[in-house]
C-alpha cells in the first residue's frame, strides 16, 4: 500500500507561558490575562503541582491561588470515618499561551489541535477566536483549527484549563493526586490534506464471520466529490515496519457523502481473548484520486462479548470474570503513569494470580494501559466518573471501543438510581449499544435504590424473596447486558456460608452478575515500605504518622509480626469468599477489592493481595491464589467449621467451576489427606465423565475418617486434583484433628468461673488458681472471625499466638487459623489501654493501626499466692477445638509451668470490679458505601471558581 502522506505533526510540547486566575473563563466574553500576568513558564505536559518551583515567586502563588480546602496532613488516631488522604493541590484556572508558525500550505489542509488530556476541562482560542471547549479528564480530544488559522504567519494559541469542577468525582481525581490541574498529556497540531481521517472502528458480530468497518472523515469545508479509502489487514508484531508485514486482506472503499462504512468477511483472522490475545494491524489511506490525503494505522483484535441469560460469553466461549477493583493509586508518580512498562508489570502481576479482568472504579485508564491490556490479554470495564455528563460518556465510548480489551462500559459507582438517574442510564445504554455493539453495558456498579438503601414506600418494593424494588430492577434490566449487585456477604460479612440463602439472593436477577467489590478486608500497615516514598510527591507523611502513633502506643516493635499475621488472616478470608462466589451458578464474575493496597482511600487502605508496588503480600503466593482464582477451579462446600476429633467421619462435596472452550469428556479426580509432616493419612479417587464447560458441576463426595493423633492434635490438608485431556486443577482445604474425647476435663484445685467476686480474690490470695471464661470485670470488645473492613477504624486485623507453655499444647502456627473460628465468633478481647498494668498477652487480638487498642483474648495474672488465667474467647460450645483448648488451659493451670509474669494485688482487682467498666462493645456503624465518592452540591468556595 502506498503510504506517502501529506499528513504532518507539529509538536507543541515544551515550555508555555503560564498565568493563573481563580475563576474559569466565560468563553463568549473571555478576558485574557495581560502580558504581565504570564509570570512564569511551565512545561507541557505536566501537572501544576509538579511545577511548584516555577511558581514560588509569582504573585498569584503568594496571594491569589486557592489551595485544596480538603487538605489535611495524615494523623493518628483518627475518627470513625477517615477522610481520603490528600495533598495541597492548586485549584483554579491555568492559562497557557504560546505562538506557532503555520505553513502556507496549511491553507489547503485539514488542521486539528490534538490534546492528549487535561484536568479537568479546557477552552481553546486561536488568534483571539474561540475554538471550542472540552469537558472531561479521562479522554484525549481534538479541535479543528481551520476557522481561525493564519497560514504562513505566526499564530497565537491560548488554552485555559480549570480543575474547579465540583460536579464530578472518580478515583483518578481523588486522594493524594486529587483534582490536580494541568495539561497532562502531549499537545500537537496535525495536518492532513483537504480531508483527514477521523475515528476508525472495526468490529465483528456473534458469528465472528463478518467485519463491520466504520471510518470517519473530516472535510474541513472543502468540496471533494469522491474520496477513496485504501484499507489493509496485516499480520505482525507491534513496532514492525508496516511495509514489511504480510498482508492478509486489502481493498478500496469509496464514499461521496462523508464517512465510510462497509462489510467484509473476517479473512480467517483468529479471535482475540484473555487467554489468546491475538492482534493484527489495520491500515487506512485516504485518497482524492491519486493524491494521498491522510494515513492511519491501529491495532485490531477480533472479539465479541455477549450475555446469554445469566452467563457471559467471549467469542461464543463461556467466560468467568476474575477481576480486581482498580482504585488509581500510584505511589511512585502520584498521578496516573504514562509509562507502558508500569502497566505491563501490573497486568502481568495480576495475571500471575489468575485475574483476567480489571474494573476501573469510576475512571478510564490511559492509552498506554489499554495498549498493554490488548497485548497481554486483560479484559476491562471502564466507568464514567460519578457526576459525568453525556458528552463525557460518549468520549469514553469513542476512545475505548477500538481496544479489544474493553468489554464492559459502566456509568459509575454506588449512585442512587432514582427516576432521573434511571433515565440517564437508559440513554447511555442506547449510546453504548449503538456505538459499541460488540461490548456489554453494565448500568451501575452496585444497584442502590434497587437492592440497597431503598425507599420502601416506592412502587415496586417487595420483600420476596429478598428486599428489592422489582419494578425498577425489571426496567433497568431491560436496557442492560450485565449487572454488578452489591452483595456484602462477600466482603463486610464474608464468613456467611448459607449457600441456599445466597442462591436465593441472586434469584432476583435475570442477567449475568459480577459481584460488586468482594474482599474489602484490611491488613496492618507494612512500615518497611516507608522509605520507598522518600522523594515522591506523596511523601512519607502517612507512614510516618502511623509509625509515630505505633511508637506512642508501644506496638511499633511488633509491627512486622502484626503485618504478617494480618496478611495470613486476609488470605483465609479471600480464599473462602472467592470460592463461595465460584460455587454460585448465577454468578459470572467478581471484582475483588483489592488488587493492591490503595492508601489514598480513607487515609490508609491495605486491602490488596499485592502491596502498592505489585509485590505479593504474605499468604498470597501466586501459585496458591490461582488455585481458587484461575479460569477453572476445584471447589468444596466446607464451612468455616474445620475442627475434627480422632475417629470422626467427615465428608466434603467436590465441585468444579469449569471455563474455557473445552468440557471434560473423561477425567480422573484424586484426593488425599496429609498431616503437617506431609504424611498421607487417607486417599481416594474416581473417574469423572462429561463435565460441561461454563458451569459449576458436582463431581462427587470425599469420605474420610479423621486419623488418630497424639498429644496436642494436628493440622491436616485435604488436597484434591482433577486431571483431564485439557485440564489439570488442584486445590486444598485445611482441617484440624484432636485426640478422641469431647469432654471438658476437671482438676481439683482449679476453679472455673465466668465472674469474679470478693471470695474469688481471697481464694487466689491463698494460692488458688482460677480459669475465668469471658471478660469478667475487665473492659472488653466483641470478637469475630470477620476480618475488619478496609480503611475503617473499628474491628480487628490480626491475631498473635505467642510462644508459651499453654500454646505449645494446642495445634497452631502463631495466629488464629480456622481452628479458632468458633472461639472468635461471639468471643471477646480484654482491652488493656486503661488497665495500667503490663500488656503481656498469650493470645493477642490486634486492632486497627488507626485506633490502637491493646487487646488480649487470653492472658494471665499472679494474684497473691495463686493466679488467674483469663480466656475471653467463646468457650461455650463442645466442638473439638474448643474442648481441646479448654483442657489445655486446665492442664496448664494445674502444672508447675503456671508462673504469670505480671502480678496484681487484691486491691487492684477490687478497683477493676468496682469501676463499672462498660463492657458493651463499642461497635461503630459500618458505612458500607463509599460516601467520599459521591458528588454533592457545590460548596460556596467551589461555586466561586466556576
Amino acid at each position: 500500500m502506498d503510504k506517502r502522506n501529506t499528513a504532518a505533526i507539529l509538536p507543541l510540547d515544551g515550555e508555555w507561558d503560564f498565568a493563573y486566575t481563580r475563576l474559569a473563563p466565560d468563553p463568549e466574553h473571555a478576558v485574557f490575562p495581560g502580558e504581565e500576568e504570564y509570570e512564569t513558564r511551565i512545561p507541557v505536559p505536566a501537572y501544576w503541582d509538579d511545577c511548584q518551583d516555577r511558581m514560588n515567586f509569582t504573585k498569584f502563588w503568594s496571594r491569589d491561588c486557592l489551595i485544596n480546602p480538603d487538605y489535611r496532613p495524615p494523623a493518628f488516631p483518627i475518627g470513625l470515618n477517615p477522610p481520603d488522604a490528600s495533598l495541597p493541590t492548586m485549584i483554579g484556572t491555568g492559562w497557557y499561551h504560546r505562538t506557532f508558525t503555520a505553513e502556507a500550505a496549511w491553507a489547503d489542509s485539514c488542521v486539528t489541535l490534538q490534546i492528549g488530556g487535561v484536568a479537568l476541562e479546557a477552552w481553546v482560542w486561536l488568534n483571539g477566536e474561540y475554538i471550542g471547549h472540552h469537558l472531561g479528564h479521562l479522554t484525549p480530544f481534538e479541535l479543528e483549527l481551520n476557522r481561525g488559522l493564519k497560514p504562513g504567519e505566526a499564530n497565537e494559541l491560548i488554552i485555559a484549563v480549570s480543575n474547579g469542577r465540583k460536579d464530578v468525582l472518580g478515583c483518578s481525581i481523588r486522594g493524594f493526586k486529587g483534582k490536580g490541574g494541568g495539561i497532562t498529556r502531549s499537545v500537537c497540531i496535525r495536518t492532513a490534506g483537504k480531508a483527514g481521517l477521523g475515528n476508525c472502528y472495526v468490529r465483528t458480530d456473534q458469528s465472528l464471520h463478518s467485519l463491520y468497518w466504520e471510518i470517519g472523515v473530516r472535510r474541513s469545508g472543502y468540496s471533494i466529490q469522491t474520496l477513496s479509502l485504501d484499507w489493509a489487514v496485516t499480520d505482525g508484531e507491534e513496532g514492525a515496519v508496516s511495509s514489511e508485514l504480510p498482508v492478509i486482506a486489502c481493498g478500496t472503499a469509496a464514499s461521496s457523502d462523508g464517512d465510510f462504512t462497509w462489510t467484509t468477511e473476517t479473512f480467517g483472522l483468529k479471535p482475540w481473548s484473555d487467554v489468546s490475545p491475538r492482534l493484527y494491524r489495520l491500515e487506512f489511506t485516504l485518497r482524492d484520486g491519486s493524491t494521498i490525503l491522510d494515513h492511519k494505522e491501529q491495532a485490531f483484535g477480533l472479539r465479541y462479548a455477549e450475555s446469554r441469560e445469566k452467563a457471559l460469553y467471549l467469542n461464543n466461549v463461556p467466560i468467568f470474570l476474575r477481576g480486581i477493583t482498580e482504585h488509581a493509586y500510584f505511589p511512585e508518580t502520584c498521578t496516573v503513569p504514562t509509562q507502558r512498562s508500569y502497566y505491563r508489570k501490573a497486568i502481568l502481576s495480576l495475571k500471575s494470580m489468575g485475574y483476567n479482568w480489571i474494573r476501573f472504579h469510576t475512571w478510564v485508564p490511559p492509552e498506554e494501559c489499554l495498549i498493554e491490556a490488548d497485548r497481554l490479554g486483560m479484559l476491562m470495564q471502564v466507568e464514567a466518573p460519578n457526576g459525568f455528563t453525556e458528552s463525557e460518556f460518549l468520549d469514553i465510548l469513542i476512545t475505548c471501543r477500538r481496544h479489544p480489551c474493553v468489554i464492559l462500559y459502566c456509568c459509575g459507582n454506588e449512585v442512587q438510581i432514582d427516576d432521573t438517574m434511571e433515565e440517564k442510564l437508559k440513554r447511555m445504554s442506547e449510546h453504548c449499544h449503538r456505538l459499541a455493539p460488540d461490548c456489554l453495558y453494565n448500568p451501575m456498579s452496585a444497584l442502590f435504590n434497587i437492592e440497597l438503601r431503598m425507599d420502601e414506600k416506592e412502587s415496586g418494593y417487595t420483600k420476596n424473596p429478598v428486599p428489592h424494588n422489582a419494578v425498577r430492577l425489571a426496567r433497568v434490566e431491560a436496557f442492560s447486558d450485565a449487572l454488578s449487585p452489591w452483595i456484602g456477604l462477600f466482603s463486610y460479612h464474608s464468613m456467611f456460608h448459607d449457600m441456599d440463602k445466597l442462591n436465593g439472593r441472586f434469584s432476583i436477577y435475570h442477567h449475568p452478575c459480577m459481584i460488586h467489590e468482594a474482599g474489602i478486608n484490611d491488613s496492618w500497615l507494612n512500615l518497611d515500605l516507608e522509605h520507598r516514598y522518600e522523594g515522591t510527591r506523596i511523601g512519607t507523611s502517612l507512614y510516618a504518622a502511623a509509625r509515630a502513633y505505633m511508637t506512642k502506643m508501644g506496638v511499633v516493635k511488633n509491627s512486622p509480626l502484626y503485618y504478617l499475621n494480618s496478611c495470613r488472616w486476609m488470605s483465609l478470608t479471600a480464599k473462602f469468599s472467592l470460592e463461595k462466589a465460584r460455587l454460585l451458578s448465577s454468578v459470572s464474575g467478581y471484582d475483588y477489592l483489592g488488587g493492591i493496597d490503595c492508601h489514598w482511600h480513607r487515609t490508609g487502605y491495605a486491602v490488596g493481595m499485592f502491596n502498592e508496588f505489585y509485590e505479593p503480600k504474605p499468604g498470597f503466593a501466586p501459585e496458591d491464589v490461582i488455585s481458587y482464582n484461575g479460569e477453572s477451579v476445584l471447589l468444596t462446600n466446607c464451612t468455616p467449621h474445620r475442627n475434627l476429633q480422632t475417629g470422626e467421619a467427615f465428608s466434603a462435596d467436590i465441585f468444579v467451576s469449569l471455563y474455557g472452550p473445552n468440557p471434560i469428556k473423561r477425567g480422573l479426580l484424586s484426593w488425599y489427606l496429609e498431616d503437617e509432616n506431609r504424611r498421607i493419612c487417607a486417599r481416594g479417587g474416581w473417574e469423572v465423565r462429561d463435565v460441561p464447560n461454563g458451569s459449576v458441576t458436582p463431581l462427587g463426595t470425599v469420605h474420610a475418617v479423621a486419623p488418630a493423633v497424639g498429644g496436642r492434635g494436628a493440622h491436616l490438608k485435604l488436597r484434591v486434583r482433577l486431571s483431564g485431556e485439557y485440564t489439570e486443577l488442584t486445590n486444598h482445604w485445611d482441617y484440624w484433628v484432636y485426640p478422641n474425647g469431647t469432654k471438658k476435663e476437671e482438676f481439683s484445685g482449679i476453679r472455673v468461673t465466668d465472674r469474679l467476686d470478693r471470695e474469688s480474690l481471697s481464694y487466689m490470695s491463698e494460692g488458688g488458681r482460677i480459669l475465668l471464661l469471658g471478660s469478667g470485670p475487665f473492659p472488653a470488645l466483641l470478637t469475630t472471625f470477620q476480618l475488619m473492613t478496609g480503611g475503617r477504624v473499628d474491628g480487628n486485623c490480626a491475631t498473635v499466638i505467642y510462644d508459651h507453655p499453654l500454646t505449645r499444647q494446642f495445634p497452631q502456627e502463631g495466629f488464629c487459623d480456622w481452628q479458632f473460628y468458633s472461639m472468635l465468633e461471639g468471643g471477646e478481647a480484654v482491652v488493656f489501654n486503661n488497665l495500667d498494668i503490663p500488656f503481656d498477652p498469650i493470645l493477642e487480638v490486634v486492632s486497627s493501626y488507626k485506633l490502637i487498642r491493646r487487646q488480649a483474648g487470653i492472658f494471665e495474672l499472679a494474684v497473691g499466692k495463686g493466679g488467674l488465667l483469663v480466656c475471653a474467647l467463646n468457650m461455650h460450645n463442645n466442638e473439638p477445638g474448643t474442648v481441646s483448648l479448654y483442657n489445655s488451659m486446665i492442664r496448664y493451670l494445674s502444672s508447675d509451668e503456671f508462673r504469670p509474669k505480671t502480678a496484681v494485688t487484691d486491691r487492684w482487682l477490687c478497683s477493676i470490679m468496682d469501676s463499672g467498666y462498660n463492657t458493651t462493645p463499642e461497635l461503630a456503624k459500618i458505612v458500607y458505601e463509599d460516601m467520599g465518592g459521591q458528588v454533592h452540591g457545590s460548596s460556596d468556595l467551589y461555586s466561586q471558581i466556576r
